[in-house]
C-alpha cells in the first residue's frame, strides 16, 4: 500500500540519517491514513437504518437484515485495517533513530491520538499499549543509551499505560486478556527502569487481574490468558530468583505471594 512504500522511503531516508526527509515521509503516511482509513473521515460508518427509510417501503425485511449484515462485517473489516495499519505505523516508529527530540515527539503525539480514536476498545487498548515504547525507545544499533535518553518521557509512559488500561477496562472482549498484556507492559518498563512505574502499579494491576480471573469462562481464550497470566508471574518469580543477595527490581515485591493467591484463584474457576 502507499503507507508501507512511505514508511520504507522514510527507513531508506533515516538509515542515511536525513531526518527532514523521513519526517516529510511518515508524515504523509499519517496522512493516508487520516485520508483513507480514519473513521472520523470517511463515510463508512453510515448507519443503514438511517439510510433504509429510502427504500425501507420497498424493500424486504430480509434484504434489509442483510444489508445490515454487509454493513456490520465491512465496519469490522475496516477497524481490523486501521488497527493494523496504525500497528505497522508505531512498530516502524520504533526502528528509527535519527529523529531530534522536537520531530519525534511530534510523531509520537501523532500515533497515539490515532490509536486512541480507534473504534475497538480492544484495539485502542492494544494500540495505546504498543505507543508507551514510543516514549521510552530502547537502545539499537544505531540508537545510543544517551540519544534514546533524550527521547524519554517518564511521566507520558506512565499516562499512556494509563490510558491504554481504561480502554481495556471499557472493553466488552477480552478484557482480562488486555489487563495481562499491559501488566506486561508495565514489567518491561520496570525492568527497564523507568521510575514511574513502581511497585504500586504492578500490585495493584495483578490484584485487579486476580478479582476478574473467575470470570475467565473455559474457552480457548480462557484457557490462553490463564497459561499468559502465569507464565507472566513466572518470569517475575525467576527474575527475583536470579537476583538473590542483589538489588533487584523485585526485591520488594512478594512474587511468592502472589503466585500462590493466582493459582488458588485460578483453582476456583
Amino acid at each position: 500500500s502507499a503507507i508501507n512504500l512511505f514508511l520504507k522511503a522514510a527507513k531508506l531516508a533515516d538509515s542515511f540519517s536525513m531526518e527532514l526527509v523521513a519526517y516529510e515521509f511518515v508524515a504523509q503516511a499519517f496522512i493516508i491514513y487520516e485520508d483513507e482509513l480514519d473513521d472520523t473521515n470517511n463515510g463508512d460508518e453510515k448507519n443503514p437504518n438511517k439510510e433504509g427509510r429510502k427504500w425501507s417501503r420497498i424493500s424486504s425485511t430480509s434484504s434489509h437484515i442483510a444489508q445490515l449484515q454487509r454493513h456490520k462485517r465491512q465496519q469490522h473489516q475496516n477497524q481490523q485495517r486501521r488497527f493494523r495499519v496504525i500497528s505497522i505505523i508505531v512498530g516502524t516508529l520504533e526502528t528509527f533513530h535519527c529523529f531530534s527530540p522536537e520531530n519525534w515527539n511530534s510523531l509520537v503525539l501523532r500515533a497515539s491520538q490515532l490509536s486512541a480514536k480507534l473504534k475497538s476498545n480492544s484495539d485502542k487498548a492494544r494500540s495505546i499499549a504498543n505507543c508507551s515504547h514510543l516514549y521510552w525507545p530502547s537502545t539499537n544499533d544505531k540508537r545510543s543509551e544517551r540519544d534514546a535518553k533524550l527521547l524519554r518521557h517518564d511521566r507520558k509512559l506512565i499516562k499512556c499505560l494509563q490510558r491504554a488500561l481504561k480502554a481495556a477496562n471499557d472493553s466488552y472482549e477480552n478484557q482480562i486478556e488486555l489487563f495481562v498484556e499491559i501488566l506486561n507492559k508495565y514489567i518491561f518498563f520496570y525492568e527497564k527502569g523507568c521510575t514511574t512505574v513502581g511497585i504500586k502499579y504492578l500490585q495493584g494491576l495483578i490484584c485487579l487481574i486476580q478479582e476478574h480471573l473467575p470470570r475467565l469462562d473455559d474457552t480457548q481464550i480462557g484457557r490462553r490468558t490463564r497459561v499468559y497470566y502465569m507464565n507472566t508471574l513466572e518470569h517475575m518469580r525467576r527474575q527475583k530468583k536470579k537476583s538473590e543477595g542483589k538489588e533487584s527490581p523485585f526485591s520488594r515485591l512478594d512474587i511468592e505471594e502472589l503466585y500462590r493467591a493466582s493459582r488458588e484463584a485460578l483453582e476456583r474457576t
